[in-house]
C-alpha cells in the first residue's frame, strides 16, 4: 500500500509529480508497485523507496495500536503519553523524509543491501 502525503519532487527536474499524470501515462500502477517509471516531465527514471513509508506506518501502529493499549492495561508501568509522543515523531520524521530518488541511485542501494 502506498502512503504518499504529499506531491513529490522529481530528483532530476524538481517538478511535482501527480498520480493524475502517472495515470494518464499508464504508469501509476509501477508507481505504486516502486517499479522505476519515467517522470512525464523530463522522461528519466525515477522510484519511489520503501523507507519513510515503514517510518509513517510504525509510527502509526505505536501512536494508534499501542499508545491506548498501554494505557488501558498498564502494562510495564510505561506512561502511554510518551509512546504516543514516539509514534507522532515518527510519523512526522516518516513524512518529511519521503520523497523520490533517481532510480540508478534507488537500484544501487538494493545491490548493496
Amino acid at each position: 500500500m502506498s502512503l504518499i502525503l504529499s506531491r513529490l519532487r522529481c530528483p532530476w527536474c524538481q517538478t511535482p509529480v501527480t498520480k493524475q499524470e502517472l495515470n494518464d501515462g499508464g504508469q501509476l500502477k509501477a508507481y505504486l508497485a516502486r517499479e522505476t517509471v519515467h517522470c512525464p516531465h523530463c522522461q528519466k527514471p525515477i522510484a519511489l523507496p520503501e523507507k519513510a513509508e515503514t517510518m509513517i506506518s510504525s509510527g502509526l501502529f505505536i501512536a494508534v495500536i499501542l499508545a491506548p493499549l498501554f494505557y488501558l492495561y498498564g502494562w510495564l508501568n510505561l506512561n502511554p503519553f510518551i509512546l504516543f509522543g514516539l509514534g507522532v515523531a515518527l510519523i512526522l520524521t516518516g513524512a518529511w523524509f519521503q520523497k523520490l530518488q533517481k532510480a540508478e541511485a534507488f537500484e544501487e542501494d538494493q545491490a548493496d543491501e
